[in-house]
């Protein structure tokens, strides 16, 4: 949380590190780029977003998006996303500069699937948005229910559960990214007391 941030050798000792200008650090792990090999995106707790080339630590940035961030960030099929405070949702390519999705007017927010911020290759149920404890992937026959000790994974309409995550504290949301070729049944995100995690059904 101090803004450093470092790869570490086999032998243990740091290849290349960086103090990063940050107030708030970086509490989120860096993600990898999917369409920029070796690089990855880091995010500080102050909203600032940093490239960093992982062989050799050259860094790039810092580009400020005014917020800090809420969720993520979180690598997708189409790149590393992240919603910030404001509500805005930010997608990173091979930029630094993300493409930036404005706030929706609640209002205007009819559509369940935006409610669901299902996105960039994603679909979200978030505990504060009051929308229940189970989330259906658009994608397949995989089912996520949230309960009151742990997370069950079923397949949809069997009352059997295929595996059980412990559930950590109040949960923040539960996420199914889409299916691609490296995860051909896609992929369960999980954000609760224990931070962001993921499995594959």
């Amino acid at each position: 949380r101090s803004g450093q941030i470092a790869r570490l050798s086999k032998a243990g000792t740091p290849a290349w590190q960086h103090k990063l200008p940050s107030l708030g650090g970086v509490a989120r792990a860096p993600v990898f780029l999917p369409k920029k090999q070796g690089f990855l995106l880091v995010l500080t707790e102050d909203g600032e977003a940093w490239i960093v080339e992982a062989a050799s630590g050259l860094l790039e940035g810092p580009w400020a998006m005014k917020s800090p961030p809420v969720h993520g960030p979180i690598a997708t099929p189409d790149g590393v996303t992240a919603l910030f405070r404001d509500e805005t949702r930010a997608l990173w390519t091979t930029r630094l500069r993300p493409e930036v999705e404005p706030p929706v007017a609640a209002e205007d927010d009819t559509d369940a699937a935006a409610q669901r911020g299902s996105s960039s290759g994603m679909a979200v149920l978030r505990r504060r948005a009051g929308e229940g404890t189970i989330l259906e992937s658009p994608w397949s026959n995989w089912v996520v229910e949230v309960g009151a000790t742990v997370y069950t994974v079923r397949v949809k309409d069997s009352p059997a559960a295929a595996f059980t995550v412990l559930r950590e504290g109040e949960w923040t949301y539960v996420a199914w990214e889409a299916p691609h070729s490296l995860i051909p049944r896609g992929r369960l995100w999980i954000a609760d007391s224990k931070g962001l995690r993921s499995f594959l059904p």
